[in-house]
């Protein structure tokens, strides 16, 4: 029970509470920007560190390989859930193309984009594009922004205005590099006067873009067409990222083909989203994490086994 709870500066106060309860019963907490420090300055003996379960945001990401020394050194086993750049993949017959549509609009708007798992890239075929598009278009016209806690709000502000700039820097470097703005591309004004972004959708983009590449953590979606199955896995495949992805097809060989061919620790079929079943393990490849979240696998990762022989004489 003892581990290190690292808040970020922009977590909500309710959090402070939490850790000023977790404290009472002996957890450790330290501020996200003294983590790595933290975990520098751990040694062998150390006992107030067992092992370190963490999701990192994009900052701590780029010190990935100096989190994990840290805990070799130390002897510290860790887990970690990073991030991603999720594809959901439409193909040109997938079952019910205006309900696909809100299901990828909804990967991406759900808690305007701040979610690891964001189904961020959309990757549909060019014989459906157009319809699909259309759709997603749709459903962020009817997203209302507003206060998390106001009755009716489905687009949630971003975390800091600090954030949503990042957000804006990004895709406006897109559209000088020739990105298409399909929908949104700025900031949203509302009588709130808070870091609200516009959903939006980017097309005409490279494979190597930018926007394509790195985590928004954002209300922005890619969009990509394909010909053909085997163009549709390329540009699935993240160089960095495995975290999470979607496939919509009324074909269950090409369901199957796509969880074979598609390298991330989660995939939907026809949906999008965890379930409530949270006995359901959740975790990425490469650097979308380290071990896994949620399920047996997570509560086996915190055991520590100990084999015990004894003798005693009768």
């Amino acid at each position: 029970r003892n581990v290190p709870l690292g808040l970020m500066r922009e977590v909500p106060s309710a959090a402070l509470v939490i850790d000023e309860r977790l404290e009472e019963v002996d957890f450790v907490s330290i501020g996200s920007n003294d983590l790595i420090q933290y975990l520098m300055a751990a040694d062998r003996d150390n006992p107030k560190v067992a092992h370190l379960c963490e999701p990192f945001g994009p900052a701590i990401v780029r010190l990935l390989h100096q989190v994990i020394s840290a805990c070799n050194r130390a002897g510290k086993p860790v887990t970690l859930e990073l991030g991603g750049k999720s594809p959901q993949i439409v193909f040109e017959d997938a079952p019910d193309l205006e309900k696909t549509a809100g299901i990828v609009a909804r990967a991406i708007a759900g808690n305007a984009g701040q979610v690891c798992v964001a189904g961020s890239r959309l990757i549909v075929s060019e014989k459906v594009a157009a319809p699909v598009i259309e759709g997603i278009a749709r459903e962020f016209s009817r997203l209302k922004a507003g206060a998390t806690w106001e009755v009716g709000t489905t687009l949630p502000p971003i975390i800091s205005d600090a954030q949503c700039e990042r957000i804006d820097t990004l895709v406006q470097r897109a559209k000088k590099s020739g990105a298409e703005v399909l929908s949104g591309g700025s900031r949203l004004r509302t009588p709130q006067d808070g870091a609200f972004y516009a959903p939006t959708m980017l097309g005409g983009l490279k494979p190597d873009a930018e926007i394509v590449r790195e985590e928004v953590f954002g209300p922005v979606l890619t969009v990509q067409t394909f010909a053909d199955e085997e163009e549709a896995f390329a540009l699935a495949r993240h160089p960095t990222f495995g975290l999470a992805a979607g496939v919509h097809t009324a074909d269950f060989g090409r369901a199957m083909r796509s969880i074979r061919r598609i390298d991330a620790g989660t995939i939907w079929i026809n949906r999008y989203g965890r379930s409530s079943d949270h006995m359901l393990p959740t975790g990425g490849f490469k650097q979308s994490g380290i071990g896994k979240d949620l399920g047996r696998q997570a509560f086996e990762g915190n055991l520590k086994l100990k084999t015990v022989l004894m003798a005693f004489e009768v």
